[in-house]
């Protein structure tokens, strides 16, 4: 694999992180709430290691030192693009930026976050209370149509740049053969073919992309956890958002009663305590005993006050 410059990577990782960065700020800024769970990506409960999310970062460093580690001996050799083909397909599989990206545009559209944003994509298997999972080409294409609808046509522009579902299609069946200048596929039906060049153009960019993304949904943690602790809302809840020392990992709302709800999401677990989703798949809460609700703002019992 030719070796494109650094600045060339440098500037289009600038122009992405940029972009996606500008588009969370919108997010946040039209509801801040919606935008929290989406950076938490709340979900149902589950204890140990079973968050995609985290896999993702250790096959990405793997590689990227088996990718390096191949380029030095001969950066034009077909193992590298392999390599980098297995990265790319990969990287689009990834359930985390879709999910996060159909969300934001969900919110940036006036609705709240939901917690399976592609769940209507699903199809149901005749006979059989399992369902097949809607495929990356419907989640991008969602995506797609979410940012039409939320005039985001620059978001469009970058997933076109690097996305090629009849590349990753092929090359994750087996349907290519490499040459020395040319990937060729046929993906079940004519073939084509397309220069090793552009094959590196859009695996450049696709891993532009995700290096982007993944930086700016830390920066949202990071922003979250320099936002004050304590919120009050209209109905006497007091929303808590919950810290450690480096970002946000949960929230809690305490209700007048006394009743709190809780969302959590660490390494080795997640947990949901008091949440609901709703049909749409927005988020609830059991608030507890209705009668013993007050006018008063509480936290562990005692009246909150700044």
């Amino acid at each position: 694999m030719k070796n494109t410059t650094t600045v060339k990577k440098q500037q289009i990782y600038d122009e992405y992180q940029e972009y996606l960065k500008e588009l969370l700020k919108k997010s946040i800024a039209k509801n801040p709430v919606e935008s929290l769970y989406n950076t938490l990506q709340v979900s149902g409960m589950h204890y140990g290691h079973w968050d995609p999310a985290d896999e993702m970062y250790d096959f990405f460093d793997d590689f990227n030192k088996l990718l390096a580690s191949e380029s030095k001996k001969n950066p034009s050799s077909k193992r590298v693009y392999r390599i980098g083909l297995l990265m790319y397909s990969h990287a689009l599989e990834m359930a985390l930026p879709w999910s996060f990206l159909a969300n934001l545009l969900h919110i940036l559209c006036g609705r709240p976050y939901n917690v399976s944003p592609f769940l209507d994509l699903a199809r149901r298997k005749k006979g059989s209370l399992h369902s097949i999972p809607p495929s990356t080409k419907q989640k991008i294409g969602r995506v797609i149509e979410l940012a039409k609808e939320a005039k985001e046509d620059e978001l469009i522009k970058i997933i076109n740049d690097f996305h090629s579902d009849k590349i990753r299609n092929s090359f994750y069946h087996s349907d290519y053969c490499l040459t020395d200048s040319e990937f060729r596929y046929s993906d079940g039906g004519i073939a084509s073919s397309l220069p090793l060049e552009k094959v590196q153009e859009l695996i450049t960019k696709c891993f532009a992309f995700y290096e982007a993304f993944f930086n700016v949904h830390g920066w949202s943690k990071s922003f979250y956890k320099a936002v004050k602790s304590y919120h009050k809302w209209p109905n006497y809840e007091l929303f808590e958002i919950l810290k450690n020392e480096k970002e946000v990992y949960g929230f809690k709302v305490h209700f007048s009663n006394g009743q709190v709800a809780k969302f959590t999401r660490e390494t080795d677990k997640v947990e949901a305590i008091n949440l609901s989703f709703d049909d749409d798949g927005s988020i609830n809460f059991f608030v507890g005993n209705l009668d013993k609700l007050t006018k008063q703002w509480m936290l562990n019992g005692k009246p909150f006050e700044d």
